[in-house]
């Protein structure tokens, strides 16, 4: 995500030149970087799915990520399910900049996350 005033000067690897769009590329590079379990990421929506954490270590890791990258703007909405009696970690999504801002459907990880389940109890 680009800073005002600011160069990059992060040496990305090639995995992350090809899979992770560039707006959300340094987001995504330094929350994995920071413990947190990134599973997707859109440049477009500025917006990174993630699973398999505790609450309060993944605030507390988005928070210092998004104080050091000097953005203000962005949600966490964080979702435990149980089915049939079975647990699975929870899975959330963060918003960044304006999209944090707005009303996002998740339905894409909702509908991610089903699937998993349903591959799961299969």
């Amino acid at each position: 995500m680009k800073q005002k005033g600011k160069e990059k000067s992060i040496k990305y690897s090639e995995w992350y030149i090809q899979n992770i769009e560039e707006p959300i590329r340094e987001v995504v590079y330094r929350l994995r970087n920071s413990g947190v379990n990134t599973i997707s990421s859109c440049g477009h929506d500025m917006t990174v799915g993630f699973n398999g954490f505790d609450p309060t270590t993944i605030f507390f890791s988005v928070f210092n990520v998004m104080n050091e990258m000097k953005i203000a703007d962005w949600r966490i909405e964080v979702r435990q399910e149980s089915v049939h009696g079975s647990c699975f970690p929870e899975f959330g999504i963060l918003y960044v900049g304006e999209n944090a801002c707005k009303k996002h459907a998740v339905d894409f990880a909702i509908l991610m996350r089903n699937q998993e389940t349903e591959e799961y109890l299969k």
